[in-house]
């Protein structure tokens, strides 16, 4: 499957917005000193305050052209830090973060971990582009089933610049298994969810209503082994691995 694919492998059958993954080696998240916040804002409030950190990606090479979703969570003077997947932008040369649905600027890439299909990109830009910075949440939190989860991404590609869908958290946090783009087995802490995602919102975030990352958007189960098809079931990483993994290459 190609890299901007949000989700369309499978094993249960997972089809993942990176490669093909598979259930298992499921543990407890503690979250014995989370807290539980509550607020009103609606999905739209969500949208306006985080709509200028969240971004397109376009990644080329000679002989392929992927796309892909990412969002802003650090600016350093003219510098921002986005994130990304790491399937979005493996094997290629060329890296472009689309912003305010008009304009490419030129990515580095900062860091990569296949292991967590997570990738961080930089790319420089003035003031005039009005970008914002999409924050993680301060105290550990509580992803409650039932909850209200926003994706913002662009599905099918850079045309559907910063489309919003909105769903609810399924379950618990829980560790999913899944192959990365090298080939190899890992796993990592998601969040289950049924906002709507498709090829594309690959490395897009997932809000909760206090317009707070609480994860990054990977894959989806698209049908199940005995080919029955399969709704609302949507995998992000969660938050807390995608601070390890900016904590851990120094850029937060």
């Amino acid at each position: 499957m190609k890299k901007i694919f949000l989700g369309i492998y499978s094993v249960f059958i997972i089809f993942s917005l990176a490669s093909c993954s598979i259930f298992g080696g499921e543990k407890t998240i503690d979250t014995s000193d989370a807290q539980i916040i509550m607020n009103n804002n609606s999905v739209s409030d969500v949208y306006s305050n985080v709509k200028n950190s969240c971004i397109g990606i376009y990644a080329n090479d000679s002989l392929n052209a992927y796309s892909g979703s990412g969002v802003v969570v650090k600016q350093d003077g003219i510098k921002y830090y986005a994130i990304t997947n790491y399937h979005v932008i493996h094997g290629t040369t060329n890296v472009e973060v689309l912003i305010n649905n008009k304009t490419y600027i030129t990515a580095t890439v900062e860091a990569t971990d296949p292991s967590r299909d997570l990738a961080c990109l930089s790319f420089e830009a003035a003031e005039k582009y009005n970008i914002s910075v999409s924050s993680f949440p301060k105290d550990e939190i509580i992803i409650n089933p039932g909850q209200t989860v926003i994706a913002i991404g662009c599905p099918l590609g850079l045309s559907n610049f910063n489309t919003v869908t909105k769903g609810i958290a399924s379950r618990d946090v829980f560790s999913l298994n899944f192959t990365t783009e090298l080939g190899t087995y890992s796993s990592v802490d998601v969040i289950q969810h049924d906002a709507p995602i498709n090829s594309g919102n690959s490395g897009g975030a997932l809000f909760n209503m206090n317009s707070e990352i609480i994860g990054i958007n990977f894959e989806k189960t698209i049908i199940s082994s005995d080919n029955v098809i399969v709704e609302g079931m949507g995998y992000a990483i969660y938050y807390k691995e995608v601070l390890d993994f900016l904590k851990t290459n120094a850029i937060m």
